[in-house]
């Protein structure tokens, strides 16, 4: 198997380059109590790397209509990353918060180096 330490170090090197910090929050689920009616909520799980905001259009050929109305596409940098980022989760990046659509890892033989994350706001 072929080692990526070098490029997941890499690619955290240039996306905190030129990126910003961020943080994805994922709300924590709970179990519900049948008998009493109540939920035991669990914290919300946090990660925290750093990402770069693609402009539309850059990875495309043409920008989506997602991206276009008030949504974004960034990289985000797997390095050090507790959770995978998915749909529905929270990310706050450069003081705004943005709702998670889709993400899409760039993982060869199951190592993530970079992710590719489609949020709105």
């Amino acid at each position: 198997m072929a080692d990526y330490s070098g490029d997941i170090a890499a690619a955290r090197e240039m996306i905190e380059e030129s990126g910003a910090a961020v943080l994805f929050t994922r709300e924590g689920t709970g179990d519900v109590d049948p008998l009493s009616d109540t939920r035991d909520v669990a914290a919300p799980l946090t990660a925290s790397s750093f990402a770069v905001k693609i402009p539309p259009g850059v990875l495309d050929k043409v920008a989506t209509t997602r991206q276009e109305r008030e949504g974004g596409r960034f990289l985000v940098a797997a390095l050090g990353m507790s959770l995978f980022p998915k749909n529905g989760d929270l990310m706050d990046f450069a003081g705004e918060r943005w709702f998670v659509l889709s993400c899409d890892p760039l993982n060869p033989n199951g190592t993530p180096i970079i992710f590719t994350v489609d949020a709105e706001r």
